[in-house]
């Protein structure tokens, strides 16, 4: 029986390999694109273990197109896992939360290991990309719609997808209680709206970007001018006003920048037809809903209860990736270098009540001084990809956005657009082409 299964398996490879090589292909870049973006419901749950249809994909990705892999994207993966596994390695043989560490560096390597199959060759790839995300926008518009409805009624049918994040679906729950239809925080497929923000805003600019004409490519010139990335903008900027998470400043600060850049950088002709619209469709209808939403949230909560909400927020996201870099600085050599493993993240919540609200600082906390060496060459990777491309401050834009998504917004690793992300800015100059082409934004 065994023997049959690995039979019909390789059978399966190899004619996928034959499909392909007659012209077909399937677009893998397309379908991460769009799962990266629906997270649930996951595809089997056990405890504290959750594998979600994009790691499925990812999974079939490795087995098909194992020799498509990228020595940047794998190098990048390495360097991310090097520091896990040395803090994992420690805490056995101290015997200090082992097992815990383990599982949390475990986790840490299966969600950047979306690195490696999320690193475009070229501009094909990246706009099979764009086209997934513009799908996967639309499908948490569309739930996003249902929760702004059903939410405030107590009607939303859907919260057991977020068993899994049971403490932030309880938040959630208790902080829209008794809202009205405009109190509602939209989070779409995601555990809570941070996270949809977080996951969303850098690939919203890009579209942005295209569809301002800031990259001449003939391929994403016919994305930019197509149906699906109006509507991916438009959900888009919905979603992220809905979600009223404070990401949302930052997306818009980057798009000023964009705005900016398109009236020095295009005709006069371009200008009159693309910045208008954008900014009629997009910008002013954010604005409007978004001061109607906040006269709603004063007159039904209460100003200083609003104020009170807002405030707690951000001070506990603060508190808790201040003290996080405290403790770590705090503790002896080996835990300076190697970091405090799961012991940091449990201390952490003793101290703030809080886990730590960046993917960066837990990583910092969990796996010492060499995450920062990784994250640091990282940087620069991607800086020197960017530098020499056609998209400079595009580039920088998207790269900035996604930064302070990972350092301040959200602290789940497991999240798969901020990877992809990072694996499109390692790859920058081959996605947009280098800067020797005869337009440099």
């Amino acid at each position: 029986m065994t023997t049959s299964a690995v039979d019909t398996g390789l059978r399966t490879v190899r004619s996928v390999r034959t499909v392909e090589a007659r012209g077909f292909s399937f677009p893998w870049f397309a379908a991460l694109g769009c799962l990266c973006l629906v997270p649930n419901p996951g595809v089997f749950q056990t405890g504290n273990f959750r594998i979600q249809a994009v790691n499925l994909v990812l999974l079939l990705w490795i087995v098909l197109r194992i020799r498509s892999v990228r020595t940047r994207a794998l190098n990048a993966w390495l360097l991310l896992c090097i520091p896990a596994v040395i803090s994992a390695l420690v805490c056995f043989s101290v015997q200090l939360y082992a097992v815990e560490t383990l599982k949390l560096a475990a986790l840490w390597m299966l969600g950047t290991s979306h690195l490696v199959a999320g690193t475009p060759r070229d501009g094909k790839d990246t706009v099979q990309l764009l086209k997934g995300i513009s799908v996967g926008i639309l499908l948490n518009f569309a739930l996003g719609v249902m929760q702004v409805i059903t939410v405030p009624r107590g009607m939303y049918p859907f919260w057991s997808w977020n068993s899994y994040g049971a403490a932030e679906t309880s938040m959630i729950r208790g902080l829209q209680a008794g809202a009205g239809m405009f109190g509602v925080r939209v989070f779409g497929f995601f555990f809570e709206p941070s996270d949809l923000t977080a996951s969303i805003g850098h690939w919203w600019l890009l579209i942005a970007a295209l569809r301002l004409g800031l990259i001449k490519s003939e391929a994403f010139v016919r994305f930019s001018r197509s149906r699906l990335c109006m509507a991916a903008l438009l959900a888009g900027a919905a979603l992220m006003m809905l979600s009223r998470s404070g990401h949302a400043f930052i997306v818009a600060g980057g798009l000023g920048v964009l705005l900016v850049l398109a009236l020095l950088k295009n005709t006069a002709a371009t200008r009159i037809r693309r910045i208008p619209i954008l900014a009629v469709l997009l910008v002013l209808p954010m604005i409007g809903v978004g001061l109607y939403d906040l006269g709603q949230r004063v007159v039904s909560a209460g100003p200083e209860s609003l104020m009170a909400r807002t405030a707690f927020s951000w001070d506990a996201r603060a508190s808790s990736i201040v003290e996080s870099f405290r403790v770590w600085m705090d503790g002896p050599s080996r835990q300076f270098l190697f970091g405090l493993g799961y012991e940091g993240v449990y201390r952490i919540k003793v101290a703030t009540g809080h886990n730590i609200w960046s993917v960066v600082g837990k990583s910092v906390l969990v796996f010492g001084s060499t995450a920062i060496l990784a994250w640091l060459v990282i940087v620069f990777g991607a800086l020197r990809s960017i530098r020499s491309s056609s998209a400079v401050v595009v580039g920088l834009v998207f790269g900035a956005t996604f930064g302070l998504a990972i350092l301040v917004t959200t602290s789940y690793e497991t999240l798969v657009s901020p990877w992809l992300a990072l694996a499109l800015l390692l790859s920058w100059r081959y996605a947009f082409g280098s800067n020797r082409s005869q337009y440099r934004a």
